[in-house]
């Protein structure tokens, strides 16, 4: 009997590891690729000569070799990166 209820544990704690091996193995499998949810839905891709960076697509931007500035449609957002002097 003893024999017995060693096996049907050893049978229980296989099926345990098994099931959650399964579980992980289906989360990766169902899981969004990791580049699809970095970025929010309305921002694209925008070249400059020497940069490259995402934002909405009616937003533009200024360039230089030292600096990057990006500004809404209206001008009331904007954003100024890079080692260029006071602007």
């Amino acid at each position: 009997m003893k024999i017995e209820e060693g096996i049907s544990g050893i049978k229980r704690s296989f099926a345990a590891v098994t099931t959650l091996a399964l579980a992980m193995f289906a989360c990766l499998l169902l899981a969004p690729a990791p580049g699809s949810a970095a970025l929010p839905s309305n921002f694209e891709r925008h070249s400059e000569t020497y940069w490259v960076w995402y934002g909405p697509g009616s937003w533009f931007a200024s360039s230089g070799k030292n600096d990057l500035n990006i500004a809404s449609p209206t001008g009331q957002l904007w954003e100024k990166y890079g080692a260029g002097g006071p602007g």
